[in-house]
């Protein structure tokens, strides 16, 4: 009835297995619960032995796959016509968490949504934290009011007949935005994405540094897709740094806000590590990175 899908890279997952299986039991469902990791370099020991219970199957890759291949690989692994993908960070607060996924079996795609510990972590971790308060945990209204720019794939739900015909775009190998084309994947194809309130917390909170550096990522992967996707334009209009991003291309502003970047980087990166980390900083160094990489690409189809 249900297979529960999870990639794994250097994380211990064992309580939010343990959490499933326990709950998945309770409801005396046919279910798997299949675990894939992803040439990871840490907790490979612990994770191994969650084979060991029932209906868990474990698998470790002899190279890293990346955020959409593995997603693709674990679908085409599974046995079950429901597919829950859940990220490997991920904590259950509810108990009745696969419950509400069984109620709602129907639907062909059904979000869950992402929540954040209220406690305040370590000054280290206070960015991620602040991102993931104001960004990344959106009331079920608002992602309901916009149901394709609110897809997530830390905690969702699919019918394998849907996964099979939009899949993740394999292109799309490091950190960043493979649920941008995703989404908009099931927009094209008018599948409706149903928005429920039972959300998985993300517990895998980053560094200060390590965080900005995936942000860095995750805005150069879009940058990436930006070129692949050039006639489907489309697809960038719920991104907003995307909206400014072409507000700059057409004015001729890139260049300039290239050269700020460089040399205030540095200073920005500084406000953002402060207790009380101010977003509109991330914001003005995101864009300045997609400024200057887009004047690289310029530079370099010229010679």
């Amino acid at each position: 009835m249900l297979s529960i899908l999870i990639p794994i890279y250097n994380y211990n997952v064992s309580n939010l297995v343990k959490e499933l299986h326990k709950q998945a039991t309770k409801l005396k469902i046919n279910f798997e619960i299949l675990l894939v990791d992803d040439f990871s370099k840490k907790y490979k020991e612990e994770n191994r032995k969650l084979k060991d219970l029932q209906n868990i199957k474990y698998e470790e890759l002899n190279e890293n796959f990346g955020r959409a291949k593995i997603r693709n690989y674990l679908a085409k692994k599974a046995k079950y016509e429901n597919l829950l993908f859940l990220d490997c960070d991920a904590k259950i607060i509810k108990n009745n968490f696969i419950e509400k996924y069984i109620e709602n079996k129907d639907k062909q795609v059904v979000c869950g949504g992402t929540s954040y510990s209220s406690q305040k972590p370590e000054e280290d971790y206070l960015l991620h934290w602040t991102y993931g308060h104001k960004r990344e945990i959106l009331p079920i209204e608002k992602r309901k009011k916009s149901p394709y720019a609110g897809f997530k794939t830390f905690n969702f739900f699919i019918k394998r007949n849907i996964f099979e015909k939009i899949k993740f775009d394999e292109n799309i190998k490091t950190y960043g935005h493979e649920d941008t084309i995703f989404g908009n994947k099931l927009k094209q194809n008018k599948i409706f994405i149903q928005h429920i309130d039972n959300p998985a917390e993300h517990i895998g909170l980053e560094k200060n540094d390590i965080f900005i550096k995936k942000m860095l990522n995750s805005v150069s992967n879009l940058h990436k897709l930006y070129q692949l996707y050039q006639t489907e334009k489309e697809i960038f209009n719920n991104i907003k740094l995307m909206k400014y991003f072409f507000y700059l291309k057409k004015f001729y502003f890139c260049n300039p806000l290239k050269f700020i970047f460089e040399i205030f980087n540095g200073l920005i990166i500084k406000k953002l590590k402060k207790t009380k980390p101010n977003l509109k900083y991330l914001d003005i160094l995101k864009l300045g990175f997609i400024c200057k990489l887009e004047q690289t690409k310029k530079t370099l189809s010229k010679k």
